[in-house]
């Protein structure tokens, strides 16, 4: 599998192969041959290794960048056994933003791609979902003081 063939599977699994703006995000996120590991996920470091010419510990160096960044999930963290690219766009946007290596105020390149994929109609699309469930999504849970057992909420 080529890169441009990875990076348009990852956005896919994402449900937005026709996302420009997605596939920007993820060739800023992900380099190529990550890209092609990410989108052979699951697979052992030896599958991984036969199938782009790289070492076992090439293999882990990517893995582990990519699990640190938000980018993929392993079953063993230890290990990186079983990691599995992100399985929706919350996920990969949450565990993304949240590395708390990245300093947005010098570093914008990253949330400016964000916000042009949210701007491209995702936002919107997410939006939509939300009111279309008909069940509540979200709510709110006190930090400080809970509400007593009898409240009713509407």
């Amino acid at each position: 599998m080529e890169a441009k063939d990875a990076y348009l599977k990852l956005a896919e699994m994402m449900r937005y192969p026709e996302s420009k703006e997605l596939i920007s995000l993820l060739q800023f996120l992900l380099t190529p041959i990550q890209a092609q590991i990410a989108a052979s996920l699951p697979a052992s470091h030896q599958e991984l290794a036969r199938k782009f010419g790289l070492s076992a510990e090439e293999v882990d160096k990517n893995l582990r960048d990519m699990f640190n960044r938000g980018l993929i999930f392993p079953k063993d963290f230890s290990t990186m056994d079983g990691a599995r690219f992100a399985r929706s766009l919350p996920q990969l946007h949450d565990a993304n933003l949240s590395d708390l290596r990245w300093d947005p105020k010098k570093e914008s390149e990253l949330a400016q791609k964000w916000q042009a994929f949210y701007r491209s109609g995702y936002d919107r699309d997410h939006a939509l979902w939300f009111l279309q469930t008909g069940v509540p999504i979200q709510r709110v849970l006190p930090a400080i003081k809970a509400f007593p057992p009898d409240s009713k909420f509407e």
